[in-house]
Parts: C-alpha cells; structure tokens; sequence
C-alpha cells in the first residue's frame, strides 16, 4: 500500500536483476519486533498521525551474507537493518504497511 508497496517492488525487481541471494543454509535474525500504538522513533509527524500501528525491529544478517550468481559474496551484503514499518487502515478496513524507514546501523537500537 503506498509508498511501502512501491519500495518493496522495486527492490524485489533489483534483486531479481542482479541474480544475487542469501548464501544457501544462512539465515538472518529477527531482533524485536517492538509494537506501537501511539508515535514511534522516526518519521514524519503526518505519517505517525496516519499510523495505528508503528513496527520497530531489526534484521541482523550478519551471518546471512548475499551472494552473486558466481557464488562469491556480496561486499555490503550483510550487517544490521533498523526499520519502523507504518500500517493503516486500508479502504477494506484490513490493516497494512502504507509506508517505511530504515537505515544500516553498527548496533539494534532494540537492545539500548
């Protein structure tokens, strides 16, 4: 929905580009998530008032490194994901994502 619709198309279309996935037998960790129902850590002040419910987590794929098709790994294709998903109502009254934030971080700030 929205802005997170678009944004999750054109990083599978990236991905399918470029051939590259997650080395085989790895997976990454999920940290949190942390669940809001009032403002979050980020974002701007009309998209928390859109917002019911704000998702804070982590992905750590640190040991979930990327690979190219050749099967050597992906230089910047592993480390730590901060993102806070927003979801509203849709017009079918179903919640969903309707817009995102993220960043690479050194440290979850889950875990401060």
């Amino acid at each position: 929905m929205g802005d997170a619709a678009t944004s999750v198309e054109a990083l599978n279309r990236d991905m399918a580009r470029s051939q590259r996935r997650t080395k085989s037998g790895t997976k990454a960790a999920l940290i949190g998530p942390r669940i809001y129902t009032e403002s979050a850590r980020s974002g701007t002040e009309q998209i928390q008032r859109e917002a019911k419910i704000t998702i804070e987590r982590c992905v750590d794929s640190r040991e979930s490194p990327r690979e190219n098709p050749d099967g050597s790994l992906v230089a910047d294709g592993s480390g730590i994901v901060h993102n806070i998903l927003y979801l509203k109502r849709d017009e079918d009254g179903t919640l969903k994502i309707f817009n995102g934030w993220m960043e690479v971080v050194e440290t979850c700030p889950i875990n401060e």
